[in-house]
């Protein structure tokens, strides 16, 4: 009995959230922004080649604002300080194009803890 409550008032609140959006225009002023996870180590992977159509896809009209990279941004065993050499060879040497010299966001993945 109490799973059938549950689940009735799930249903019910989900109806409300959704009755309570009537004016899609909030939606016009979109923002783009990339999100990359398993970026690769040192161009490897095809990691040189989807860096290349990031640029140009920002390049051509996307224009993103920022990119999110969610984890495993440095295989294999992650870097060891912000001084890393990994840096360079994993990251500002691959994504060099001009489009994406914006902000990017880095989350911490597994192969980062491993480092």
């Amino acid at each position: 009995m109490k799973k059938l409550f549950l689940l009735l008032l799930v249903a019910l609140l989900g109806n409300a959230v959704i009755a309570q959006i009537t004016d899609y225009s909030i939606f016009d002023k979109k923002f783009n922004f990339y999100v990359a996870n398993d970026l690769g180590r040192n161009g490897y992977y095809d990691q040189k080649p989807i860096a290349e159509l990031m640029g140009q896809m920002a390049e051509n009209g996307a224009g993103p604002e920022f990119v999110l990279a969610t984890g495993d941004v440095h295989h294999f065993e992650g870097v060891r300080s912000v001084n890393d050499p990994l840096w360079m060879t994993n990251y500002e040497l691959i994504y060099s194009h001009p489009e994406l010299m914006i902000d990017w966001f880095p989350l911490l993945g597994n192969h980062e803890y491993r480092g």
